[in-house]
């Protein structure tokens, strides 16, 4: 199962030079090839060999956040063409088309934006400790190679209601333009798959900045902390933020600071667990911040 995943994202990202804003991340548009697909996202359906009995890993569903339809991915045994064997294997989408047999597929989609987050809707039915995965990667076209310049992982667990997930994009190289984007969703993570766990994907969309890369980077930040990575206490040095929200990355707030007029603080995050969250305020920027206890 990992050797699928592991080849598609080591293969050639898109390098075309039109952008384009992502397309049908409503689900609203399939298409038959040998099994039904969504429109502008590939999947890892593909014919069985002779012999072997494979059902759809990935399928239209009714079962939608809105709209008549949402992608529906489930992990099952089907043909591994890396290993040319029957093999546990998550259903999975992504941003990119599948080559013609024996060439690799082309993989993300070209934007001139910078890509502040991803944010969709999903649920999700594992089997037993099970998650499902995101992967969001960024590139950029550097004149004789495609450098990356971002690279996410997200896991999440089970959901029995549509529940929508934010995705901030942590780059290497905030001023660096990136050029193409590469989104994944698998009903399953890397190690552990379990036959079963079912993964339902409705409403993805981009969250673009409103400023250019370069821009956002001048711009002044209404408030600033230390350390990061935080431990116990975060220390705040405020410039005009009235308000601090600590919000996880599916979009939910964690702590709520008041600090109007309020010159420095420290606050206490030792009851927060692990993990990357992002600290906004109105009146600037939004900031990452990642805290590790241990």
């Amino acid at each position: 199962m990992n050797k699928i995943i592991l080849f598609i994202i080591a293969t050639t990202f898109a390098t075309k030079s039109d952008a384009q804003q992502l397309q049908n991340g409503s689900f609203e548009s399939w298409m038959t090839m040998q099994t039904e697909e969504p429109n502008n996202w590939a999947s890892n359906n593909h014919p069985s060999p002779p012999g072997t009995i494979s059902t759809p890993l990935v399928s239209k569903s009714t079962d939608a956040h809105s709209g008549a339809y949402a992608v529906k991915m489930i992990t099952d045994t089907a043909f591994n063409p890396m290993i040319q064997n029957l093999d546990t294997t998550p259903g999975f989408i992504f941003t990119g088309t599948i080559g013609m047999p024996g060439t690799p597929p082309q993989l993300g989609m070209p934007m001139n934006q910078h890509v502040d987050s991803l944010t969709a809707w999903y649920k999700y039915t594992p089997v037993a400790s099970d998650s499902f995965i995101v992967i969001i990667i960024t590139t950029k076209w550097l004149n004789t190679h495609r450098d990356t310049t971002s690279r996410n992982l997200f896991k999440f667990g089970e959901k029995s209601n549509y529940t929508r997930i934010s995705l901030p994009l942590n780059y290497y190289a905030p001023d660096l333009f990136s050029d193409s984007i590469y989104i994944e969703f698998a009903s399953s993570n890397h190690q552990g798959a379990k036959i079963g766990s079912t993964l339902l994907i409705d409403d993805v969309t981009l969250v673009f900045g409103t400023t250019g890369i370069k821009d956002m980077m001048n711009e002044e930040n209404s408030f600033k902390f230390y350390p990061n990575p935080a431990k116990n206490i975060l220390n705040i040095t405020n410039n005009v933020a009235e308000n601090i929200a600590v919000v996880n990355t599916i979009g939910e707030t964690i702590l709520n600071v008041n600090t109007k007029n309020k010159k420095n603080l420290s606050i206490d995050i030792s009851t927060i667990k692990n993990g990357i969250y992002i600290l906004k305020s109105e009146q600037g920027p939004v900031q990452k911040l990642i805290l590790s206890n241990e």
